[in-house]
C-alpha cells in the first residue's frame, strides 16, 4: 500500500533485549525496526519469531502494557530512515 494512510489500523509492539518496535499491518506484513541500530526488516509475521510469540496470547498481549501518548504521524517508512540519516551525520 503506497499513501499516507499505509499506517491506518497498524498495530505497534515494543519489545527488548535487544529493543525492537514492530509495526503490525492489517494486510498481514510487519516491519521490524531494531532501536539501538536502526536495522529494519520487512516481511510476514511467521518471519519474526518473538514477535509470532507476543501475537500468539491474543487478547492478552497488553497485560503489562503502559499506554504512552505518541505522535508516530510518518508519511512513509522513509521518512524515518530520513532522519535517521540526518541524525548520524550530526
Amino acid at each position: 500500500m503506497s499513501s499516507r494512510w499505509w499506517n491506518k489500523d497498524a498495530k505497534y509492539y515494543f519489545l527488548d533485549n535487544p529493543g525492537r518496535l514492530y509495526v503490525v499491518l492489517p494486510w498481514g506484513k510487519v516491519a521490524e525496526f531494531h532501536l539501538d541500530t536502526g536495522r529494519h526488516k520487512y516481511g510476514t509475521s511467521a518471519q519474526f519469531s518473538e514477535l509470532a510469540k507476543v501475537l500468539a496470547k491474543g487478547n492478552n498481549t497488553n497485560e503489562e502494557t503502559e499506554i504512552w501518548a505518541t505522535s508516530l504521524r510518518f508519511s512513509s517508512i522513509t521518512d524515518l530512515m530520513e532522519a535517521k540519516e540526518k541524525q548520524g551525520a550530526r
